[in-house]
C-alpha cells in the first residue's frame, strides 16, 4: 500500500502594513492567496514591489516596499552601540532603518525608525545589551579547559574550569564565572612547569574554538611535530594562525586562534556619485547576504544592481551609481528650426520644432526625452505649404486666377497657392513651347505640383520693324494686357 504525505500549508501570513508615506490601493487581507497593491503618496518614489501575494508557506512574496523622497534628507545615523547593526538604512524621507543585535545581545529600543518629511527620524537609535558572556578567555599555555570548551557555556551565572597538563602547576583561580554584566569574573590562570623541562615529551591538547572546528593531531595525546588545523563556520573569520605545530619544548607554535564575527563594511548611498536606493543587508553586510540597489525613476544604474558580502568580509564588486540618461542629439529639419534641450536631450525636458514661413510641420512639434533615453516620438519634418512660385520666362507674362480671386506677383510671378491657375502669354519675337501644347497650368491641391508641366517662351527668329519696344505691358488693378506690333520675318 502506498501512502502519500502532503506538507500542510499555512492559512495566514503576518499582517502586512503599508510603508510610511505609502498606502494600499484596496483593502489588503492576510489569508492564503490574498494580494496587496501598494502605492506611494504624491512626490514619493516606490522602491521594491508594488504587488505582494500571501504564499502557502505563510510568507509574503517579494521584499519590503518603501516610499522615498530623495529631496528631503535626515542626518546620517552614528552607530555607537557595540554589536548593533543597521539593515537597509537610507536617510531620505520615507527611508527605513532596521536594527539588529549580534548573537548574545538584546535590543533595547525600537527595532525600526524612518526618516520623516521634516528631516527628523521617527525615533532614537536603540542600544544592545548583553544576554550572555563572550567566549571565555583562552586556555593557558600547557593547560586546557577541564572538560573542553563546551563545558564553559556563556550563559549568565555559568562556570568555566581550567586545568594544567601533567608536569605543570596551576597559578591563579581554576574557575571563572559569567557575571550579569556580560563579562567573565576574571582571566584564565597560568600553568608553570613543576618538573624539569627535559621531561616534557608532548604538547597540551587543543579544542575547537567557539563557532569553529579543528582537525589533525590536536589531542589528547600530542607528540612533537604534530600539527593541528583550525577552521571557522560561515560568517566567522579566523583570528590567528590556522595551523599550529607541537614544538620540542612542549609548546604549540602559536596561541590557539579564535573565530570572530565577519562583516562587510557598511554601504552608504552617499558614497555613490548620485542618489541611489540601497535595500537588503547593507549596513553592515553579512557574508552570504545581498545588498540591492535601485535608481529613482528617470535615472540609469551604472554597475551591478546587487552586491554579495563574501566570506572574507569584502563585497564582490564596487558600489554602483545612478545617472540621468541623455537622448541623442536632434537636428533642425530642412526648412525649419528647433529650440530647447535638443543636443543632447535631458530626461524630462523638451525640444520644440518650428518651420520657416511657407512651410508646415508634419509630426509632433514637441519631443520629450523619456526615462529610457529615447525621444517621445520621431522628429517632424517641414513641407512646403503649396507649389513653388513660377517665375515668368524671358519674353512672357503670367495671367493668374487664384482661389482667393487675386493674382499676387503677376505678371512676373505666378503664385503657388493650391488651386491657382496660371496662363503664360508670349510676346513678339517669342513663341509658346509646351509639352501638352497648352499655355495653362494649375497648382494641384492634392499633390502640390504644377499640372500639367508649365509652358515656356522660346525666342523666334524675328527682327523688330522699328526701335520701339516689342512688347507693351499695361497693368491695372483688375486686368493685365499684352499688345503686339506687326513683326517682320527675316528673309532667308
Amino acid at each position: 500500500m502506498v501512502s502519500l504525505f502532503f506538507q500542510p500549508s499555512l492559512q495566514y501570513c503576518p499582517t502586512l502594513y503599508p510603508p510610511p508615506y505609502g498606502y494600499f490601493i484596496r483593502p489588503c487581507g492576510n489569508s492564503l492567496g490574498d494580494n496587496c497593491n501598494i502605492d506611494c503618496e504624491i512626490g514619493f518614489d516606490i522602491v521594491g514591489p508594488s504587488y505582494r501575494v500571501c504564499r502557502p508557506n505563510g510568507t509574503w512574496s517579494g521584499t519590503d516596499t518603501i516610499c522615498v523622497r530623495p529631496s528631503i534628507e535626515c542626518p546620517m545615523l552614528r552607530i555607537t552601540s557595540s554589536g548593533l547593526t543597521v539593515q537597509g538604512c537610507q536617510n531620505f524621507a520615507g527611508g527605513i532603518c532596521s536594527f539588529q543585535c549580534s548573537s548574545g545581545l538584546i535590543l533595547q529600543g525600537e527595532s525600526k525608525i524612518y526618516c520623516r518629511t521634516d528631516g527628523t527620524w521617527s525615533g532614537g537609535i536603540p542600544m544592545c545589551q548583553r544576554s550572555s558572556c563572550p567566549p571565555p578567555p583562552p586556555a593557558p599555555m600547557y593547560g586546557s579547559y577541564a572538560n573542553g570548551i563546551n563545558s564553559c557555556p556563556q550563559v549568565i551565572g555559568s562556570l568555566c574550569t581550567y586545568q594544567c597538563n601533567p608536569g605543570y602547576a596551576l597559578t591563579g583561580s581554576s574557575q571563572i564565572q559569567c557575571t550579569p554584566d556580560g563579562q567573565w569574573s576574571g582571566s584564565a590562570p597560568t600553568c608553570t612547569p613543576s618538573v624539569p623541562s627535559a621531561r616534557l615529551a608532548s604538547c597540551p591538547p587543543l579544542y575547537p574554538p567557539a563557532n569553529g572546528s579543528i582537525s589533525g593531531s590536536c589531542g589528547p595525546s600530542v607528540s612533537v611535530d604534530d600539527t593541528c588545523r583550525f577552521a571557522c563556520q560561515s560568517s566567522f573569520l579566523l583570528s590567528g594562525s590556522s595551523l599550529l605545530t607541537c614544538q620540542s619544548n612542549g609548546q604549540w607554535s602559536s596561541p590557539p586562534p579564535r573565530c570572530i564575527d565577519s562583516f562587510c563594511p557598511p554601504v552608504n548611498p552617499s558614497l555613490s556619485t548620485s542618489n541611489i536606493y540601497a535595500t537588503g543587508q547593507c549596513n553592515p553586510g553579512l557574508p552570504g547576504h545581498m545588498c540591492n540597489f535601485a535608481c529613482p525613476r528617470g535615472s540609469q544604474l551604472l554597475g551591478s544592481p546587487q552586491l554579495l558580502c563574501q566570506s572574507d568580509g569584502t563585497w564582490n564588486t564596487a558600489v554602483p551609481s545612478c545617472r540621468k540618461p541623455n537622448c541623442f542629439n536632434l537636428s533642425a529639419p530642412l526648412n525649419g528650426q528647433l529650440a530647447g534641450s535638443c543636443s543632447p536631450g535631458v530626461f524630462g525636458q523638451s525640444c520644440d520644432f518650428f518651420c520657416n514661413p511657407g512651410y508646415s510641420l508634419v509630426g509632433s512639434g514637441k519631443l520629450t526625452c523619456e526615462a529610457n533615453g529615447q525621444w517621445s516620438s520621431t522628429p517632424p519634418t517641414c513641407v512646403i505649404n503649396g507649389c513653388s512660385d513660377l517665375q515668368v520666362p524671358l519674353g512672357g507674362i503670367f495671367r493668374s486666377t487664384a482661389t482667393s480671386g487675386n493674382c499676387p506677383g503677376c505678371p512676373n510671378t505666378c503664385s503657388g497657392q493650391p488651386g491657382a491657375i496660371c496662363t503664360l502669354l508670349c510676346g513678339r519675337g517669342f513663341r509658346l513651347s509646351s509639352k501638352n501644347g497648352g499655355s495653362t497650368t494649375m497648382c494641384n491641391p492634392a499633390t502640390l505640383r504644377w499640372e500639367p508641366e508649365p509652358a515656356t517662351c522660346i525666342r523666334e527668329r524675328y527682327v523688330p520693324s522699328s526701335s520701339s519696344a516689342l512688347i507693351s505691358l499695361t497693368s491695372t488693378s483688375s486686368k493685365t494686357s499684352l499688345t503686339k506690333a506687326s513683326p517682320s520675318k527675316v528673309s532667308s
